[in-house]
């Protein structure tokens, strides 16, 4: 007998027997184990540091150094739970409450692009509360193109892309549209237009 799972690396269904469904789930459960063993391993080590380091004098490229680190990190931990689990954050009535992180391969290109904008973790679903498809934020707008380049989500499939921005904008106290506001979302997002 054959039974279909979905096995969630490059967007592929795979057909397996039975018995590889047990190993597939048996491996699955590894990996969750290993991966949370990973993490409470790591915060044990970064919490017994920082006591150690509490009350150290830093120099400056000691700093940079820890900056760095803690960095790639919380980068690594939020892109764990944005494949697995998704992330959430606690955010007003107004907001989608879902968050992703980029990888360095995908933002590397980004900043070679002459982007206007500096990376920043997590991005912020812009679309609203309860809306339907995938969440977007935007990454970068690369200079002269008008087109910004945003992040795509939905579950553990994900993509860089570049979109319109939507067209709509919100009128100011200016008759003349100089202090109008842009809507946030890319062209043809669902819901409402979000300031």
């Amino acid at each position: 007998m054959f039974a279909v799972r979905t096995i969630r690396s490059r967007r592929s269904v795979t057909v397996m027997a039975d018995q590889d469904l047990s190993d597939a789930f048996a491996e699955d459960v590894g990996a969750v184990l290993a991966l949370a063993g990973a993490c409470e391993g790591f915060a044990t080590h970064v919490e017994l540091l920082a006591d150690r380091l509490a009350g150290a004098d830093l120099s400056d490229d000691d700093v940079a150094l820890v900056n760095r680190s803690l960095y790639r990190a919380v980068s690594a931990t939020w892109l764990a739970g944005a494949m697995t689990v998704g992330l959430r954050m606690p955010v007003s009535a107004q907001e989608c409450p879902h968050f992703n992180v980029v990888t360095d391969a995908e933002w590397i290109p980004l900043a070679i692009g002459a982007g206007c904008f500096q990376r920043d973790d997590p991005y912020a679903c812009v679309l609203e509360p309860g809306h339907d498809g995938a969440h977007a934020s935007i990454l970068q707008e690369v200079q002269g193109t008008g087109r910004p380049v945003w992040l795509r989500w939905s579950g553990r499939d994900r993509e860089v892309v570049s979109l319109p921005p939507c067209p709509y904008s919100f009128p100011g106290a200016d008759p003349r549209g100089v202090d109008d506001e842009a809507c946030k979302a890319p062209d043809g997002h669902p819901g409402e237009h979000r300031p």
